[in-house]
């Protein structure tokens, strides 16, 4: 399987209600790239029509692995990222699978953030380090 297949099948594998919303919101949309993310994804804001990004974002876009651009309301993942690189296939289509439903997780919570949501964000990114350290651990977020 190549990439834009094995994220195809992540997408299917997604619990239906989930896909159903990120299809109301028009978040159904990927791109796997061969580049890095923060060009791709600056060159399809220009495109768009929507401004070039900062070059600081662009660099730090450039480093990631898979990005939601919630402007354009699309993932895109970076298929060529050295994240990947030495990974046996089995692992590569692991890892590019959860990092697609980690992206489609934050259209998801953006979307379903209220503003009381945000406004607790300050509050919630001091938690003691233990806490935060415990919740990485449960829900396997390793940024």
């Amino acid at each position: 399987m190549n990439a834009g297949e094995i994220v195809g099948q992540a997408w299917l594998e997604l619990p239906r209600g989930d896909r159903s919303l990120l299809e109301a919101i028009g978040a159904d949309q990927w791109q796997v790239c061969e580049r890095p993310l923060g060009v791709v994804a600056d060159e399809m804001l220009r495109s768009a029509d929507c401004g070039p990004l900062p070059s600081s974002e662009i660099a730090r876009a450039n480093r990631a692995v898979a990005l939601w651009v919630v402007h354009l309301r699309v993932v895109l993942v970076n298929e060529r990222h050295q994240a990947f690189g030495g990974l046996d296939s089995a692992s590569v289509a692991y890892n590019l699978s959860r990092v697609a439903w980690h992206e489609w997780g934050h259209a998801l919570s953006l979307d379903r953030a209220e503003h009381g949501d945000i406004a607790a964000g300050e509050r919630l990114l001091s938690i003691p380090k233990e806490i935060y350290e415990l919740v990485r651990r449960v829900v396997g977020w390793n940024q």
